[in-house]
């Protein structure tokens, strides 16, 4: 051992039949020759650890005695399927290699106990792995991602599993079925939940799950009735907390036994979410009978009324839903990567959903606090709009000022009484054409029957939408529901338990007998369909049916529902006495003479802004008959214009025809002379002094409009408007008559215009304080999540700092008790070296004698027997006595 040989001997070979135990350990051969182990006929015991082998002969598999393999820190990375054929094996030690998987062939060693594969990079095994019979399985310091599947194959042997430091997401619920494991030990994996099987495990003793993510035990926990020790440091454990683990299994238990109800209920809800999941993931994917099933109903009888809930026939979930679910999931167990894209895809949805739930919460109260923050302003800044309204008199117009009996004197003065006729004018001039004509009143029966049908079709658009929108919402709901790819195992009597028993933040989940809609009938007469009768507008099928909650309510949103109900409720009391406040002080006297003055300012500042409107119109209207005479104008000037070009064409083309005539007849110079007639006519053609005209025209009229444009900007016409100055008797008894008409029909308005902006202030001053108390409330539990984590993690961290003084200590008194042993052992030795073979000259018998005392012995004393005692004698000075 430890030669550092790269190569076999040639002795070896001609011992090989006789050997039976080959010891090649710490030799960097890399790898062996084939024709060697052809020669280890009779080989027990081979070892070939810390060799540095990349791969094993296929000769060595062919070795018909070999029983004990060791072939720990290589760097193997696959096995022969040859493998199989070493079926006398006892001991394998394939540990700190880089093996990926194993053979298939692996199953035939049966009389294998143990199966040691740590440090290995595996990240799966074959299905024929749990055909062994092994008793002890260490599967740690791998690559797992699952355990076989089908392990529980391995129930009537399998005594120890460990498998720590992999990537363990779940434990197999099959491991219920390994009746005779007394070892369990998965530390250091990504597990989350102990699955109620493992409670089955009757036997178990030991259960190490140190380091991983359990938050809590399985209900179930109390029928481990053997279990000895129960390791779970590292977790963030909630059910039971770490300060009742560890004081050990009695006081464990006696928790357990003092929390019945809560893991009857943990159960209870373990069956509604998995049957929540399963509805959710089969409506996703358009699995169900819609004759048989229908999401999105609401119902008083149980829960809270933003609940929605899954409407089935009582049948419908043991006949179809769960066998076909079952059948779903069972085609996924050959594709762990097609299970593994389906889960990510429901993650990913539910992931969707929260983050659509929270940004719209948030953008509603965002919008409602600013819509109403806007109004506010708006009424701040531009007074009771709400009581503005048109002339309600027949009066003389608005613009008649005391300047109205002076004509001339401005350019708004008219007539009284002659505005509304103009105005007229002007709009018919505008608006052309227009012509009212009087339609025949239907009979009353005819108008009757056409109501009903307008109702009855508004109807069913309303049920149609609400169906739409309840569907949504449920689908909505249904993307948040945790998924689980898992058959579903619960038995008829658990379901039914759980659906009379178990109750969420505001009551019961399941109730039975409402009447529900179906898409498509499923009603039966003797087992034959039949249509129901009478069929509803929509063509349902309307039946008795279970109803199911699509989501639990979290405590999370019990307290958000909870807050917002109560902000209803206190918001509602807020309104009413403002409501109450309102009336008494509309009906005293200060507020009574308040809101009369307040309506006097309000009518006579819309009489003005009417005045000022009509004058902004008129003034409009003058500027478009200007621009409707300048454009008659143009319209003359460019006919004429038009028509002295064609005349003058006209006469161009008859001189051009007859110089034509001219010069097919003349020939030399006439010709010539002809020619550039003819060009000259061609280029008076192409060149009309008219169009030059017409240009002119155009770029006039472009600037005569841009002129009427901005001349008819509201604010330059204001600039002419001149407000009253002096008001004639006639005038002034009328604007009084018309200010005090007004001020009696604004009186009301403003009254609840008052109203109404109180109501908005008070609302906008409680959402605001309860959106800011659920921020503080949600702030608040956070906090304490954040503080039970930092105890939590201060509590591992003194956990983890004893553990690890304690295992330092272990390990100074065993190198202390080892470096004993070794003192012990040199001095066992050094005291058999004191005895001193000799031969007696009489009898030729071999004897020993002491050294040191003399003694005579004749067997040969042995190393184990000698007993180290220190004489004293020699260190003791001279004269001394003992």
């Amino acid at each position: 051992n430890w030669q550092g040989l790269t190569e076999v001997h040639a002795d070896v070979y001609t011992l090989g039949p006789t050997l039976q135990t080959v010891r090649l350990i710490g030799n960097p051969f890399r790898k062996l020759p084939d024709s060697l182990f052809e020669t280890f006929t009779k080989v027990v015991a081979l070892n070939l650890s810390n060799c540095e082998l990349d791969a094993i002969p296929d000769t060595l598999t062919e070795m018909p005695c070999l029983q004990d393999l060791n072939l720990i820190r290589n760097r193997l990375t696959v096995l022969q399927e040859s493998f199989g054929n070493l079926r006398n094996l006892t001991g394998l030690h394939l540990a700190s290699n880089q093996l990926t998987t194993l053979p298939k062939s692996i199953s035939n060693l049966q009389v294998l106990p143990r199966l040691n594969l740590e440090q290995n990079p595996i990240t799966h095994f074959p299905e024929t792995v749990t055909r062994m019979r092994c008793k002890i399985l260490s599967w740690s310091k791998l690559s797992l991602c699952q355990l076989p599947r089908k392990i529980s194959a391995m129930a009537p042997h399998l005594v120890s599993l460990s498998a720590d430091h992999n990537q363990l997401r779940r434990i197999p619920r099959e491991i219920g079925m390994l009746c005779n494991l007394k070892h369990l030990s998965l530390c250091d994996n990504q597990i989350r939940h102990i699955p109620d099987e493992l409670c089955n495990c009757v036997s178990l003793e030991r259960l190490w799950l140190d380091w991983n993510q359990i938050s809590e035990l399985p209900g179930d926990f109390l029928q481990l009735a053997k279990l000895e020790s129960l390791h779970l440091e590292g977790n963030p454990m909630r059910m039971p907390e770490m300060r009742v683990i560890v004081k050990g299994m009695p006081t464990l238990r006696s928790w357990f036994e003092a929390n019945v109800k809560f893991y009857e209920d943990k159960e209870r809800k373990a069956v509604i979410l998995e049957l929540q999941s399963i509805f959710a993931a089969m409506h996703e994917r358009g699995m169900h009978k819609l004759e048989f099933y229908e999401p999105g109903f609401s119902t008083e009888a149980i829960g809270e009324r933003h609940d929605l809930y899954h409407a089935f026939v009582p049948a419908y979930l043991f006949d179809y839903v769960i066998p076909t679910w079952n059948e779903y999931v069972e085609s996924f167990a050959e594709d762990q990567e097609a299970a593994d894209r389906e889960l990510s895809r429901f993650a990913n949805r539910a992931r969707e959903a929260e983050a659509k739930d929270i940004a719209d919460d948030k953008l509603l109260e965002d919008a409602a606090l600013e819509e109403l923050q806007n109004i506010l302003a708006g009424e701040a800044n531009g007074g009771h709009g709400e009581g503005s309204d048109g002339p309600d008199a027949a009066a003389p117009t608005a613009d008649e000022d005391a300047n109205a009996s002076k004509p001339g004197e401005d350019a708004n003065e008219e007539n009284p009484g002659s505005g509304a006729d103009e105005a007229e004018s002007e709009r018919e001039l505008v608006e052309p054409g227009v012509v009212t004509k009087t339609a025949a009143v239907p009979p009353k029966e005819t108008q009757r029957a056409k109501i009903l049908e307008e109702l009855q079709k508004l109807e069913k658009d309303r049920v149609r939408q609400d169906h739409r929108t309840c569907a949504a919402r449920a689908a909505h709901e249904m993307a948040k529901v945790p998924r689980k790819l898992e058959p579903f195992t619960f038995t008829p009597d658990e379901v039914q338990d759980a659906f009379d028993n178990y109750r969420d933040s505001y009551g019961l989940v399941v109730a039975y007998n409402e009447p529900a809609q179906f898409q498509r009938c499923g009603c039966r007469r003797n087992g034959e369909p039949r249509v129901c009768v009478p069929p509803n507008p929509e063509m349902w099928c309307e039946r008795s049916a279970t109803f199911l909650k699509v989501r639990l309510v979290t405590f999370m949103e019990k307290l958000r529902r909870d807050s917002r109900n109560l902000e209803e409720e206190t918001l509602e009391e807020r309104l009413q006495e403002i409501d109450a406040e309102c009336g008494s002080f509309a009906s005293s006297i200060g507020g009574s003479a308040f809101f009369q003055s307040l309506a006097r300012e309000q009518a006579t500042l819309l009489l003005e802004q009417e005045r000022q409107e009509r004058f902004v119109i008129r003034a409009r209207l003058r500027l478009e008959r200007t621009r409707q005479q300048h454009e008659t104008k143009r319209a003359r000037q460019r006919a004429r214009l038009v028509d002295a070009r064609n005349k003058r064409i006209l006469k161009l083309e008859q001189k051009k025809r007859r110089a034509m005539a001219v010069l097919e007849a003349k020939r030399g110079w006439e010709a010539r002379d002809w020619q550039a007639k003819v060009a000259d006519l061609d280029d008076e053609l192409k060149n009309h002094p008219q169009d030059v005209e017409l240009e002119i025209i155009e770029s006039e009229k472009e600037k005569s409009e841009e002129r009427l444009r901005g001349q008819g900007r509201r604010h330059l016409i204001m600039q002419r408007y001149k407000p009253r100055r002096e008001v004639v008797a006639w005038f002034h008894e009328w604007r009084t008559r018309a200010i005090a008409r007004r001020t009696q029909h604004l009186r009301p308005k403003l009254i609840l215009a008052h109203l109404a902006a109180e109501r908005r202030r008070a609302t906008i001053d409680i959402r605001r304080e309860y959106r800011l108390t659920r921020r503080v409330m949600l702030n608040w539990l956070f906090m304490n999540v954040r503080m039970t984590f930092a105890s939590w993690k201060e509590w591992t961290q003194y956990s983890v700092f004893w553990k690890t003084r304690l295992a330092r200590e272990e390990e100074s008194q065993r190198e202390l008790q080892a470096a004993s042993e070794e003192v012990e052992r040199l001095y066992r030795r050094a005291e058999r070296d004191k005895w001193v073979h000799a031969v007696d000259i009489f009898s030729d018998k071999d004897y020993w004698q002491h050294c040191e005392t003399g003694e005579i012995v004749w067997d040969e004393p042995r190393e184990e027997d000698c007993v180290y005692i220190p004489r004293v004698e020699r260190l003791i000075p001279t004269g001394w006595k003992l």
